[in-house]
């Protein structure tokens, strides 16, 4: 484990650690922790090299990076069990003259800080791989590492670069990241074929430096990325209820709550982002068009719109007809 005390927990928590907090209490928390969300974000490969590391007290520069996010993560684990006593009696809070039991609102407070903390924990630790390479190429050699290589969006910063409204949010990064293949399934491989969406795929896992390659990478991963949030939208926005209903997730007073959604602002946000989707596929299928002798396959598709001014192929027409 990367976390082994009180004391290195503190450092990270500062005084929501008191000094009076056994180890044991937090121990289950990291382990849920370690395995929710930091091993699935490095692999069990790497992650098993940061365990054989700290407990060989061996220098790393990403330790202290992965030390914060656990410790983050395990606290906001811990914290819906840190109040209360569970009875034959059932969930029983205490309290003395000096000491009263907090309230849900801080509490909520407390966990929503918690976890935006550790996410941007996170996501710094990605980051930090990402910009240098050559330094941890122990990740970069294993399984995950070399998967990551050939993904579109391998963080929320990389996100962010084509769908700003994303804002760096590792957490919405999460969200969104289920729908990406769908869309580059359903929504790309459609309209630009296999052959042209292998070779700008490949042109990204190759890290090209050519113009139009470059160009084409970009509009591909926008189109990808705005399709997606599309499809994800109604699912990060609105939760349905029992009977069919749909219902707005929103807070008041720190209070978690949902309420009926106010159908013209609705309606009015999702054709918002239909037509920034819309605007990403026609710049697209713009540029492909354009620079059809890059994607000599392009043209073969149903989506190909030639250059206005260039005559069309009659090649494959054998006879002479006239129109008055």
């Amino acid at each position: 484990m990367l976390i082994k005390s009180t004391q290195e927990m503190r450092a990270f928590l500062g005084r929501a650690i008191s000094s009076d907090f056994t180890f044991d209490s937090l121990k289950p928390y990291l382990e849920l922790a370690q395995q929710d969300y930091l091993v699935k974000a490095l692999g069990a490969e790497y992650w098993a090299i940061l365990e054989a590391q700290a407990q060989n007290n061996e220098a790393n520069p990403i330790l202290p990076f992965v030390r914060r996010a656990l410790a983050f993560y395990a606290y906001h684990k811990y914290l819906p069990y840190s109040i209360g006593l569970d009875s034959d009696n059932g969930l029983q809070e205490t309290e003395s003259d000096n000491t009263k039991p907090l309230r849900i609102g801080v509490l909520e407070k407390r966990q929503r800080e918690t976890i935006e903390n550790a996410s941007n924990a996170l996501e710094s630790v990605l980051l930090e791989l990402f910009k240098n390479k050559t330094t941890y190429q122990a990740f970069w050699t294993t399984p995950y590492g070399l998967s990551l290589k050939s993904v579109w969006f391998p963080t929320a910063t990389h996100l962010t670069d084509v769908l700003p409204l994303v804002g760096g949010s590792y957490r919405m990064f999460v969200s969104i990241n289920r729908y990406f293949v769908w869309a580059e399934v359903s929504k790309v491989l459609p309209v630009v074929g296999a052959a042209t969406l292998a070779q700008i795929k490949q042109a990204h896992i190759n890290n090209a430096t050519d113009e139009v390659l470059v160009n084409a990478c970009r509009l591909l991963k926008q189109y990808i990325a705005w399709a997606a949030y599309e499809e994800a939208l109604l699912f990060l926005n609105v939760v349905q209820l029992g009977n069919g209903s749909l219902r707005v997730l929103s807070e008041f007073d720190g209070i978690n709550n949902t309420k009926a959604p106010d159908e013209k602002l609705w309606a009015e946000y999702k054709r918002g982002i239909q037509n920034r989707t819309d605007g990403a596929y026609n710049d697209l299928i713009g540029f492909l068009s354009k620079n059809v002798t890059t994607f000599a396959d392009f043209a073969n598709q149903p989506a190909y719109k030639p250059e206005r001014g260039r005559l069309p192929d009659n090649s494959k027409y054998k006879s002479i007809f006239r129109m008055k």
